[in-house]
């Protein structure tokens, strides 16, 4: 398939006497380069392979011998995150020349949404990109051959972009730069590209008929949906699904005395795997939780769609987990359980539930006695997102609020409600859990999100990121929980957090509206998560040496 980077590869010739020649320039793809800051690329030829300082860090760029017979080389070097006009600087050590040259961008990629910047303020905000995937909504149905990751500076331009075909859902940036992401409606399995878009390792979920892929690892499940978590370079955590039977069961028009014979639910496990797609460990939430415990939304048929077609009678998505961390403090794993309304803590070693955080209504027996116990009077978090844990050893979670009730009280509908990003302390010792902060906006500029979204401490200013991924309308232009409505946006907020000695109110400083063109009307856009990164590299830095990679899926500009 086709590929385009929007990347830069620069060709520099280096003699042994002559005078410094400026590099040659490809563009390679329909487009060009890969943007990023405005900044300088200083080059010192050597006789070994040169050093190049790129945004801020060091590369090694490879070196080929030229043809003709001469002492020159040519050496390629590939710049990334470049912005509309670059400037490389470069100096032959022999005779300390220099020379510039201005390398023009391609054009903005035609697929993309309208990205616009409201309010930016830069000092306060954390330095870096923040990057994000696209949902991209067509006639109110999601447009599950395209997918697309994107990351903008402060202004809302675009550094760089990737674009394939199929739905992209969660997105990390790996230590090495590469990104791994979640591919297919939200559940067939996980692609890791480099910033070129070459596939570097890819695993499927290889159960239930699904198609694994040439070069694919296998892994031995039904499905890999939501989310993944690194927890090193060799094993990470995922969440997949196993389909059980339940006799009787709730019937799907949530009347408490209403009940269906059978009942097949699709339940939950955490899955720690091994990059060559061994599975390690595995948690059932079907063990774990009570499995006849419901939420709204529990008897919903989310997965008749996504690999349990086959399945006679449809599916209920009883617990619907849609995020997994890693607490290296006392080696547990946290998800977040949207359907049942609950963020719960496992033990890694021996498997035990630790604790429930939320609403302690219809936990029974040994469920019970593990909920934590309130402080004050927290607010409940219902259908959560994203769950995360915070250097001051704190739960953060964008709460998107649904309905605010168990079954069977009454909802609160969609037009009176609204989201928050919310943080929670836990003490394990006392089991006790105190809501310490959240954001719900000013009262003219508050958020509503049914589904999607996303809550990240940002670790220099302190500040939090917020997607508010599934904004949607209804026909009545009100806030509906009716997914997909007939209107889709999102929008990427920061807000600063400031201390509770303080007693000043969060203040947000920086939003981006990601919207349809307004020559699109029938074109909607959705974000599941996005997050802020220091630059397209990661933390070890960019290397000269390209991984061995396969075919590339999608196009990257």
């Amino acid at each position: 398939m086709n590929r385009s980077c929007l990347f830069f590869i620069l060709i520099l010739t280096a003699c042994g006497r002559s005078s410094t020649t400026p590099p040659e320039t490809k563009h390679v793809g329909p487009t060009a380069p890969l943007r990023g800051r405005e900044n300088n690329l200083n080059l010192t030829e050597q006789r070994t392979t040169p050093q190049l300082s790129l945004l801020g860090k060091t590369a090694v760029a490879s070196e080929e011998p030229s043809t003709g017979g001469d002492t020159s080389t040519h050496t390629t070097i590939i710049t990334a995150g470049q912005a509309s006009r670059g400037t490389l600087e470069f100096a032959e050590k022999e005779n300390k020349s220099s020379s510039s040259i201005h390398f023009p961008t391609g054009v903005r990629p035609k697929y993309l949404p309208q990205i616009r910047v409201t309010y930016a303020s830069v000092q306060r905000m954390e330095p870096g990109l923040t990057l994000f995937n696209l949902i991209r909504w067509e006639n109110n149905k999601p447009d599950t051959d395209f997918g697309a990751i994107v990351a903008i500076d402060h202004e809302g331009k675009l550094r760089w972009s990737y674009q394939a075909p199929h739905l992209i859902f969660i997105v990390r940036q790996l230590a090495n730069g590469n990104l791994l992401y979640g591919y297919g409606n939200r559940t067939d399995g996980l692609i890791e590209i480099d910033l070129l878009g070459n596939i570097v390792r890819r695993w499927d979920a290889a159960n239930l008929g699904r198609t694994v892929a040439d070069n694919s690892i296998p892994v031995a499940v039904d499905s890999l949906h939501h989310d993944v978590y690194p927890i090193d370079s060799e094993t990470f955590l995922a969440l997949t699904t196993n389909l059980h039977e339940m006799q009787p069961y709730y019937d799907p028009s949530y009347h408490s005395r209403q009940r269906i014979p059978k009942a097949n639910i699709i339940a939950d496990q955490v899955i720690e795997i091994k990059t060559d797609g061994t599975i390690v460990h595995r948690w059932p939430l079907f063990d774990l939780l009570d499995p006849r415990r419901i939420g709204y939304g529990s008897l919903h048929n989310f997965w008749d769609s996504r690999g349990y077609e086959h399945v006679e009678g449809g599916t209920f998505d009883w617990s619907h987990s849609n995020s997994v961390t890693y607490d290296s403090t006392d080696n547990s794993i946290i998800i977040s359980v949207r359907h049942q309304d609950a963020v719960i803590k496992i033990d890694r070693v021996t498997g035990e539930l630790v604790w429930i955080l939320g609403n302690p209504r219809n936990w029974k027996g040994k469920h019970a006695r593990k909920l934590l116990k309130p402080i004050g009077r927290p607010h409940w978090p219902y259908h959560q997102h994203a769950v995360e844990m915070t250097p001051h050893g704190t739960l953060l979670m964008f709460d998107n609020g649904n309905y605010q009730a168990m079954p069977f009280s009454q909802k609160l509908p969609a037009n009176e409600n609204q989201s928050r990003v919310v943080e929670f302390r836990v003490n394990t010792g006392d089991m006790t859990v105190e809501q310490v902060w959240e954001y719900s906006g000013a009262k003219d500029d508050q958020f509503y999100s049914t589904f999607l979204s996303d809550a990240d401490w940002l670790p220099s200013t302190g500040n939090v990121l917020i997607t508010s991924g599934g904004e949607i309308r209804g026909e009545d232009g009100e806030q509906t929980d009716a997914v997909p409505g007939v209107r889709q946006w999102a929008e990427i907020f920061e807000v600063t957090h400031p201390n509770r000695d303080t007693k000043l109110d969060s203040e947000k400083i920086f939003e981006v509206i990601i919207e349809a063109n307004s020559s699109e009307p029938n074109i909607g856009w959705s974000i599941y998560r996005s997050e802020r990164i220091d630059d397209l590299f990661g933390t070890a830095g960019p290397s000269g040496e390209t991984p061995e990679s396969h075919s590339s899926d999608g196009e990257c500009r």
